[in-house]
């Protein structure tokens, strides 16, 4: 195990979270920290890119994912798809986004 590695130990598994006060410097790409505003707080993302993308489009593409799923799930956003399934009549069919799917696919297998 690397020394500039932290061990964290989840249940069963271990994952190694790299110490980032001193990224690494890895051939020819980059080491890139970005954050975000959601729901009254603010994301943050931390990772190696090892063929050096625009961060700006890394910042995008991550809001925008951000974004996405608070439109799904956010019991704050009035219309968002979890307020509106919420508010329907039982029985009622409704479309859901796939990532809502995703999140009621996993809490039935829990």
């Amino acid at each position: 195990m690397p020394s500039e590695a932290i061990p964290i130990r989840t249940g069963q598994n271990l994952v190694l979270v790299p110490d980032l006060d001193a990224p690494p410097a890895l051939g020819r790409g980059a080491f890139v920290r970005l954050s975000g505003p959601t729901m009254g707080v603010i994301w943050r993302a931390q990772f190696y890119d090892p063929e050096g993308i625009d961060p700006a489009l890394w910042q995008a593409r991550l809001q925008a994912t951000v974004d996405r799923i608070c439109q799904a799930m956010s019991a704050w956003i009035p219309d968002s798809a979890i307020n509106q399934f919420n508010q329907a009549p039982a029985g009622m069919v409704c479309a859901i986004p796939d990532d809502m799917v995703r999140v009621v696919a996993r809490a039935l297998e829990i």
